[in-house]
């Protein structure tokens, strides 16, 4: 038989449950109680971070999640609101991914940040091939796929042998006669994957394999970009042809567009 995890108490057999009814009861008036003061007072206190520890984890996510809702009810999240988020997160260990991080607050961060003028900077781990510049700072790092229009083969069109037209006995002459031909038209072709980075100086894609293609584009030779729900697409002066950015994450294609606004804006 096992024992309530809070306070000690046996636990009925077969009970399944990891702590008793007595304190089931008053964890869930607590949880009430932290819910409606965080929704109120758009904050949350370390004492409530260290009697949330005792919530099953379940029920913490639901409590960040249902914080987030609320906040973004009226599309914006305001710095004080992220901040109690982030203060929830950190204090109760919830990874990125448990909170959905970089599909709900991190957008709302950068949209602050840009507010401010002071962009974030992200620390860059296993920058393998990249010399940074001086006085570059980082503020933009994830995954993507780089593609490229390149023209392709869809098919062979065979040619006509034309018509036979006698002009002597026993000589003909074929008029009208073609070659076949390989039939082609441009497409987005993947020609490169890897971290792309975005820096107070340039856009580029550090690949993941070796003998893969690398992108490292100055921002003030980014003439301009096009943004649309999986990724971002930059021209970039000499360049006939644009360079497609599919991201990995939901949220970049939007962050992408606004750091590239802001930073672009700024060479100028």
């Amino acid at each position: 038989m096992a024992n309530c995890r809070i306070c000690g108490k046996r636990l009925p057999l077969f009970y399944r449950d990891t702590v008793c009814r007595d304190c089931r009861a008053k964890l869930q008036l607590e949880l009430a109680d932290i819910t409606r003061y965080a929704l109120t007072n758009k904050d949350i206190t370390n004492e409530q971070i260290g009697k949330l520890k005792n919530q099953d984890r379940t029920d913490i996510i639901k409590l960040y999640n249902s914080l987030f809702q609320h906040f973004s009810s009226d599309k914006e999240v305001d710095a004080q609101e992220i901040t109690t988020l982030q203060k929830l997160q950190n204090g109760l260990f919830l990874s990125d991914a448990e909170v959905k991080f970089d599909e709900q607050l991190k957008p709302y961060i950068y949209i602050q940040a840009i507010r401010n003028k002071t962009l974030p900077e992200v620390e860059l781990k296993n920058a393998q091939g990249i010399v940074f510049k001086k006085d570059e700072k980082v503020h933009f790092v994830d995954g993507a796929i780089l593609k490229e229009t390149k023209s392709v083969s869809i098919g062979y069109s065979e040619g006509s042998q034309g018509v036979s037209i006698r002009i002597a006995s026993g000589v003909y002459y074929r008029v009208g006669g073609t070659r076949g031909h390989i039939m082609r038209e441009d497409r987005l072709t993947e020609t490169s994957r890897g971290i792309f980075v975005i820096t107070n100086q340039r856009a580029m894609l550090n690949p993941t394999s070796i003998g893969s293609k690398s992108l490292d584009i100055p921002l003030s030779k980014i003439f301009s970009y096009s943004c649309y729900e999986n990724g971002v697409e930059i021209y970039k002066e000499g360049h006939e042809k644009g360079y497609f950015l599919e991201f990995l994450n939901k949220s970049s294609a939007e962050i992408v567009g606004m750091l590239l606004w802001y930073l672009t804006s700024r060479q100028s």
